[in-house]
């Protein structure tokens, strides 16, 4: 197959050239060995006569010399910076390699916008601190936990000191009486002592019959008081602030061993974190 119409003759030594180059400076056409400006004596670019040089799709002419100082490449694939506007070569075509005055704008930029989302991490790191820090302090001063064991052990002590000073319904059988130190410290609030009383009642009472005699003997009332935003009476063991249940029976607390006789409750109207620290002693 004999392929008559394709490439051209070099203008300097006449090869047939499938891929031609042309020159943009003197028109013509010349093979991969002439085609730089140099190596086929372009006069228009040796003559300076840069104005006759055609830019095609962005590219710089042939001859126009790369714009980064020291650069001796006068190649034709000089390309031009969108964001500068100065030809380079293709070695220094990225913005990175010619030191773009665009690109140090855009890194100075960049480098601020970094810095604030380090101070801010730093802001937020320092405020998980200080919160952790609050944490631990009110962790500490919250009393250890006591079993169950002990605890039924300090109640039946306190329940023997009780017995000699409680006051209550005296209908109620001795071995039907269920002894309780209650404390009232309604708002938590470092200005107000909590007040406390030994009381007794019938261990057949669900809880919240006896919230209500207890804060009767206190002065005060489980309901709030009309026009407050303030919540009912709620009781929580005093050595651990656990909110003990409603509906159950005083008995069923005893056999449960979540609240054996002799033990000290505290009636409040806060959530417990506004308790921690408080201290209960009659």
């Amino acid at each position: 197959m004999e392929l008559h119409n394709v490439g051209r003759h070099c203008a300097l030594c006449n090869t047939l050239d499938y891929l031609p180059h042309h020159c943009p400076g003197c028109d013509q056409h010349f093979c991969s060995q002439h085609r730089m400006t140099d190596a086929h004596q372009c006069q228009t670019i040796s003559e300076g006569n840069i104005s006759a040089v055609v830019l095609h799709k962005g590219s710089a002419a042939v001859g126009i010399p790369c714009c980064v100082e020291g650069c001796s490449d006068t190649s034709a694939t000089v390309t031009t910076c969108p964001d500068c506007s100065n030809s380079h070569c293709l070695k220094h075509r990225h913005p990175s390699e010619h030191n773009c005055p665009h690109l140090r704008a855009t890194n100075i930029e960049a480098r601020h916008v970094q810095e604030k989302v380090l101070a801010r991490q730093e802001q937020v790191a320092a405020r998980i601190e200080q919160v952790k820090e609050v944490a631990e302090t009110k962790r500490g001063k919250r009393k250890p936990i006591m079993s169950e064991k002990k605890r039924k052990t300090a109640a039946l002590v306190a329940q023997m000191k009780l017995k000699g000073s409680a006051t209550g319904d005296k209908s109620v059988g001795d071995d039907d009486r269920f002894y309780l130190r209650v404390f009232l410290d309604e708002t938590g609030g470092e200005s107000v002592a909590p007040t406390s009383k030994p009381l007794f009642f019938a261990s057949r009472l669900l809880l919240g019959k006896v919230l209500d005699l207890a804060a009767q003997s206190l002065g005060t009332t489980v309901r709030p008081a009309a026009n407050t935003d303030q919540a009912q009476l709620r009781a929580y063991r005093c050595d651990d602030l656990l909110a003990v249940p409603y509906d159950q029976s005083l008995r069923q607390l005893q056999t449960s061993g979540i609240l054996p006789s002799g033990s000290s409750v505290v009636l409040s109207r806060v959530a417990t974190g506004q308790l921690v620290g408080r201290v209960y002693k009659a």
